[in-house]
């Protein structure tokens, strides 16, 4: 190696580890590397430093590798072959959460959501099959409610609906389709890059608060679009008869009227305004 060359690599190699007390230059690694070309990264080898900025590289293109292959790897799997269908993705995951490069991260803080939608896949799945076994398939809603939060809490977000909140309730659904269909639309999305666009995590009594509210506005609105209805037919002939002989008492009824369209009619925007507000939250 030519003296000066062999300067520079020196040089670079001290400036490299500099940071790092316990990377020191051993004469033992120096020896080791002083013939060898990429003198730098044969020192980073042997001292058992990571190459800089390739680690969150490599981890961050081995877990967009994971979920670009994760829908095909989940389809017409079954309970006992899924956690070796999702294990390059759980793999993929522990390197990039290792990584303080990537570990907050939006792709890691994403690939953590699907972590938590592939782990309550597996657990309903086999809540089901339970069922199937000792009970026709049936299901108590309020377990299965409370199963199905508990994956909505830890993942921060809705990522499976609820079932019905009624008190007494059984039901046969089956809610490993919905979540594994959530977690293939999560892990493509994460791997183009994408938002995951899900709704914020809501507990079941607040759901069935938000449903029992929209029963609620579904029967008001219907009221009042009766009330509106019959109430623009009595101004539409109160004004005719206004028009044909007007009097005070005509003039009142047909103010009097025109008002209370427009009452039912506003009444009528803000139900529809809150149920639009109710449904994009």
């Amino acid at each position: 190696m030519h003296p000066l060359a062999f300067s520079m690599c020196f040089f670079a190699c001290l400036i490299f580890f500099s940071s790092k007390a316990e990377s020191q230059i051993s004469d033992d690694i120096h020896n080791k590397c002083k013939d060898v070309s990429d003198y730098v990264g044969c020192i980073t080898i042997f001292s058992g430093a990571p190459p800089s900025g390739k680690n969150e590289n490599q981890y961050a293109k081995q877990l967009n590798e994971a979920l670009r292959i994760l829908s095909g790897r989940i389809d017409n799997t079954s309970l006992a072959s899924f956690s070796s269908s999702i294990q390059p993705f759980t793999d993929a995951l522990s390197l990039a959460r290792s990584d303080v490069n990537l570990a907050d991260g939006d792709l890691v803080s994403g690939a953590k959501v699907l972590e938590t939608v592939l782990n309550g896949t597996r657990q309903i799945w086999n809540d089901s099959i339970n069922a199937s076994v000792h009970y026709m398939g049936n299901k108590n809603c309020r377990e299965l409610n409370g199963l199905l939060e508990t994956i909505n809490r830890s993942a921060g977000f809705m990522v499976v609906s609820y079932v019905s909140t009624s008190w007494v309730c059984a039901t046969e659904v089956r809610k490993e389709y919905e979540l594994i269909i959530q977690a293939k639309s999560i892990a493509n999305a994460l791997a183009r890059g994408e938002a995951l666009n899900l709704k914020p995590f809501r507990s079941v009594s607040e759901t069935k608060e938000i449903n029992n509210r929209k029963k609620e506005i579904a029967k008001e609105t219907r009221t009042f679009e009766k009330q509106l209805k019959s109430a623009e037919k009595k101004f539409k002939r109160a004004e005719k008869k206004a028009d044909k002989k007007p009097t005070k008492k005509s003039e009142v009824l047909v103010e009097e009227l025109a008002e209370k369209t427009q009452s039912l009619s506003d009444k009528l925007k803000e139900l529809r305004a809150e149920k639009n507000r109710i449904d994009n939250t």
